[in-house]
């Protein structure tokens, strides 16, 4: 047969094949689809095979049409084939775009229609944040998600629910900081996407559990389903399509769409709730909503809480909003039509006790609106006075009868006990002028008020029209309106004949008293404030947590402002000291962080010890947390000198506790200390900027631009990134130019008295003058820093101009009249203060290498500088190493010297060779006072033995068990597998030094020269290292 005839049987068999294909596959989808009563997507799928089948015969057809040649020939049958694909493509692409969008997306169309008509966003003129701002989510210090920064609130939101993330979120934030708004924006802005697109992958549904009914008695339906109807209720109403439509959602049966389930008002649902107590309440109802979200791969939840702790025990991630920055606050006044208060803002959030009103939308809305209708900021700006005022200026209208009738009525329906028995009133009662001044509104026939702050006020104005809170103590336990018991509190001062106060003082510090023991506190707390800072807790079967109503007792102490140091608060503090110990004994990371938020009211023994222990290694606040700029100033009088440098440098280290440092101009403490350091390193920095600057011109236009480009990189872009953002135009100030900043300056100071050296050695009157002028210049940054650390209070003018006169006499005070033995310990602190630095010894020799290079020698100029700059360089380095590698060797000497002085007292003692072994701070340290300790006399080590025995057996167990090099926390289930110990509490021991001093244990196994001694100390000693079977 002809090879044409034989291509031209070819596409008979070819379009034979692609048609019974696509025939049987669009039979089978058909029956498929159809049985379901998906006709959309039967006409997708079926559109979409044709559509696949019709290009492969285009491209068979043209394929083959490339093979017999150019130009085609109608007779051939590649032009069939190419012409029938034409065809598949064209009803598959009409059939694909003419295909419903299925039922999955119609009941998505159709709810996202009823949720945006649904969701109230609040109107103009309510007493709520009218345009929406967009908030910064910030991941808290306990976060288990990345933190973003600079992000709308929505958008992230919107991102986290598209993620593949199946836990719950809560979305965190006091009143009035947004959290409604951001959820019913979410909701709102996720339905009018959804309309918009054809086939929406994400949807949102707000709901409301304030406005959940009570559980009737009687009811046995679950918490679960009592949720689901409340949901089926709140949308879908009485439209019985609507409610399919929800059943078939909450059946779980589209995989298609994410459901992401939006509740709000759930701290006020939980306390309206009958129950025990309200965490029991909240324990229980977040399990519920657990259950609901684990019904669907695809459903979604965001629990919006002013509580921290309400999924702390769930483990659930917490996203909390952050306060509004003076960014935003200006950009808030903007939409407002109020441009010219920044500088009016700027100042508030310097205030501490105004800082609030600025930073919580809602707070600023009242400020941005009473500004506009007063015409400026005369009057009152404090919170309470500014809620009042925007109040009062919304019942303006009314004449002072009226107005005083609806306060009133206002005040009896938000009072919570007993509750008020409300029923819509008529037109003209004096309730419904709150309702028509968009203070209040009426739901499911109770009045409430449009925001918990109004609440509150409302709540104040009850206890002071009645005069006495005689409900204190059911007001600490609900914590709905802690709010208004921190207002009446600031209201009755510090007069301690005021029946308010005596009544919220009285009812706090006996709830302290009952709840204290709960929390499993430490009674005799003051025998634990003389450990040191690194010695380990001795093991407690109880673990400590705050208890929610102690949390909110301690602030609204603390908010309220009132004297914290009065004998009627001593009780108080009593408790606050029992439980801070308590955390840091046995508490979690957000239990210390809540014990360093309460340094204020501790006493300062106290408050010095918890800022100590929160720099050990077994505490989980290190790294610079927020609290510790509340060392205020008679803490930090009590620090000494390398204390406080370690609180100094911890805080610097995290550049938004520098930034709220230089915001705050009113903290005293610490807080004053960073500004000062900050504001004398920008008058450094402009004079090094202007200096460097001219010396870069100089060298660009003397042709060396290598050196100019040197310097430019080097001194003059970290120092403009320090000023710039210094001033809070390129954000926080960077923790490296801030350093750096300071070592230039250390750097100069040691120049300038180099250069002092020479001009004495010169004997000339005139020169000698020159040096010490100059020296006095070159050295006052850092003599200013280390003046502002060693004396925080106020100075004369002498002292801020020669502040080297009080340095140098201070520290001929401390270094000459001390003993040695304190120098040492001081030198160690700042040791383990520096310890992130460690590491950067080439950095330093770099840096040595660029001062000496940068330094001027007086006189001396051409190659005669470089000849003379050599010996300098050489000397500086080789005291730099002598430094570096002969501090290590005096440190081998006086560890020696330290044991041969124990030895001459007696035998070791076991427990004080484990408290010994657990202060060490670094794994060479422990190898070598292991093998120092089984060097000596067996005589010397009879009462330690059973503790090299199990030292020896916990390295075998490591080898065997624990992964080679790891520098994580080893399981304390490692502990447990066939290992028994003889000395009594090694093992809790071994678990508490393992978690203080992670991966050490690996690091002394990894070299068996590290732990030979103990072996062959054990082999000298006779001792059988078979472990002894347990009782």
């Amino acid at each position: 047969m002809p090879l044409d005839a034989q291509l031209l049987e070819v596409p008979e068999g070819l379009l034979a094949i692609v048609g019974g294909i696509a025939g049987v596959l669009t039979l089978i989808f058909e029956v498929a689809l159809f049985t379901r009563q998906e006709h959309a997507l039967f006409r997708r799928v079926t559109g979409g095979i044709e559509l696949v089948a019709g290009l492969a015969m285009v491209a068979g057809g043209v394929a083959w049409q490339l093979t017999l040649g150019l130009p085609p020939r109608w007779d051939h049958w590649p032009a069939y084939l190419a012409l029938a694909g034409v065809a598949f493509v064209v009803r598959g692409f009409v059939r694909v775009r003419t295909a419903g969008v299925g039922r999955a997306a119609d009941d998505v169309h159709a709810l996202a229609g009823r949720i945006e008509e649904e969701v109230w966003l609040f109107p103009p003129d309510r007493l709520t944040p009218d345009s929406y701002v967009p908030l910064d989510l910030r991941r808290p210090p306990y976060g288990r998600y990345p933190r973003p920064r600079d992000r709308e609130a929505v958008a992230e939101l919107t991102r986290w629910l598209r993620s593949t993330r199946k836990k719950p979120c809560v979305l965190y934030g006091e009143s009035g900081s947004g959290k409604s708004v951001v959820l019913r924006r979410l909701a709102r802005d996720l339905a009018a996407r959804a309309q918009r697109r054809r086939r929406p992958s994400l949807m949102a549904v707000y709901v409301d559990l304030e406005a959940m009914p009570p559980r009737q008695e009687g009811d046995q339906r679950s918490d679960e389903e009592l949720l689901r109807d409340h949901i089926r209720t709140q949308v879908g109403g009485h439209d019985p399509e609507m409610l399919r439509r929800l059943d078939r959602i909450f059946s779980g049966g589209y995989d298609s769409v994410v459901w992401a389930f939006l509740f709000d008002g759930f701290d006020d649902f939980v306390s309206a709730a009958q129950s025990a107590t309200k965490e029991d309440t909240a324990q229980r109802w977040l399990q519920a909503v657990k259950r609901l979200k684990d019904g669907s791969e695809t459903f979604r939840v965001v629990v919006a809480s002013r509580d921290r702790l309400v999924a702390r025990h769930l483990g659930w991630p917490v996203l909390a909003l952050s306060p509004l920055t003076l960014a935003r606050q200006v950009a808030f006044a903007r939409e407002l039509g109020q441009e010219g208060v920044g500088g009016l803002l700027k100042s508030m959030n310097a205030d501490d006790e105004l800082r609030p009103v600025v930073t919580l939308p809602l707070l600023l809305n009242l400020l941005l609106l009473h500004l506009r209708d007063e015409g400026g900021a005369d009057g009152e700006l404090r919170r309470d006075a500014l809620v009042e005022a925007a109040v009062l200026q919304r019942l303006g209208h009314l004449d002072s009868a009226r107005r005083e009738a609806a306060l009133r009525a206002g005040q009896d329906a938000a009072y919570p006990y007993p509750p008020a028995a409300v029923t819509v009133p008529g037109p003209d009662a004096p309730l419904n002028e709150l309702v028509k001044a968009n203070i209040a509104r009426w739901r499911n026939d109770r009045l409430e008020c449009v925001s918990k702050i109004l609440e509150d006020y409302f709540v104040t104005g009850w206890i002071i029209r009645a005069g006495r809170v005689t409900d204190a103590r059911r007001l600490f336990q609900d914590g709905r309106h802690l709010g208004a018991l921190t207002a009446v509190l600031r209201r009755a001062g510090d007069d301690p004949v005021d029946p308010l106060r005596r009544d919220v003082i009285s009812a706090a510090t006996t709830l302290l008293q009952e709840v204290v023991e709960t929390a499993g506190p430490i009674e005799d707390y003051r025998a634990h404030l003389s450990r040191e800072p690194r010695e380990p807790f001795p093991p407690r079967e109880r673990t400590f947590a705050w208890p929610p109503v102690a949390l909110g007792v301690f602030h609204v102490i603390l908010d309220s402002g009132i004297a914290l140091h009065d004998t009627e608060l001593r009780p108080i503090r009593e408790a606050a000291a029992r439980m801070v110990v308590a955390a840091f004994a046995s508490g979690a990371g957000l239990d210390q962080r809540y014990a360093l938020a309460l340094l204020p009211l501790l006493d300062v023994d106290v408050a010095l010890w918890a800022v100590l222990r929160s720099g050990a290694a077994d505490s989980a606040v290190r790294g610079g947390p927020y609290e510790l700029l509340a060392i205020g100033a008679k803490v930090y009088e009590r620090l000494t000198i390398p204390q406080r440098l370690v609180a100094l440098a911890k805080a610097m280290r995290t550049g938004r506790l520098v930034e709220r440092a230089l915001t705050g101009r009113r903290r005293p403490g610490i807080a004053a200390v960073i500004r000062s350091v900050i504001r004398t390193l920008q008058l450094f920095g402009v004079a090094l900027f202007l200096v460097f600057l001219l010396q870069v011109v100089e060298l660009a236009i003397t042709g060396d631009p290598v050196a100019a480009l040197v310097e430019f990189v080097v001194v003059l872009l970290p120092v403009a990134w320090f000023l710039l953002s210094s001033v809070g135009l390129l954000g926080r100030p960077p923790i490296f130019s801030t350093f750096l900043l300071a070592f230039l300056a250390a750097v100069f100071a040691a120049g300038g008295l180099w250069r002092a050296a020479v001009a004495l050695a010169s004997l000339d009157p005139v020169t000698i003058l020159g040096g010490l002028v100059g020296v006095a210049f070159v050295t006052w940054p850092f003599a200013r820093v280390i003046d502002v650390i060693m004396f925080p209070e106020q100075r004369a003018w002498h002292d801020v101009v020669l502040p080297q006169i009080r340095v140098l006499r201070e520290a001929h005070t401390r270094l000459v009249r001390q003993g040695l033995r304190q120098r040492y310990e001081q030198l160690q602190l700042l040791i383990r203060a520096g310890r992130p630095l460690k590491g950067t010894f080439p950095l330093f020799v770099f840096l040595i290498f660029a001062g000496v290079s940068l330094l001027d020698l007086p006189g001396v100029e051409g190659e005669a500088e470089t000849e003379q700059k050599l010996p300098i360089l050489g000397w500086v380095l080789g005291a730099a190493c002598a430094v570096r590698y002969g501090s290590a060797a005096l440190r081998v000497l006086a560890e020696r010297r330290d044991m041969r002085r124990h030895l001459s007292r007696g035998a070791f003692d076991r427990d004080e060779v484990l408290a010994h072994l657990h202060r060490l701070t670094s794994h060479e340290r422990t190898a070598r006072f292991l093998k120092n300790l089984c060097a000596c006399p067996p005589e010397q080590l009879s009462g330690v033995v059973s503790v090299l025995v199990d030292l020896d057996r916990t390295f075998d167990q490591v080898i065997r068990l624990v992964p080679a090099g790891t520098t994580r926390r080893v399981p304390p289930a490692v502990w447990e597998v066939g290992l028994d110990f003889d000395t009594p509490g090694f093992r809790a021991w071994l678990v508490s030094y393992d978690a203080a001093h992670p991966g050490r244990l690996s690091w002394m196994v990894s070299d068996p020269g590290r732990i030979f001694p103990v072996s062959a100390c054990l082999r000298r000693l006779g001792v059988n290292r078979v472990a002894i079977p347990r009782d």
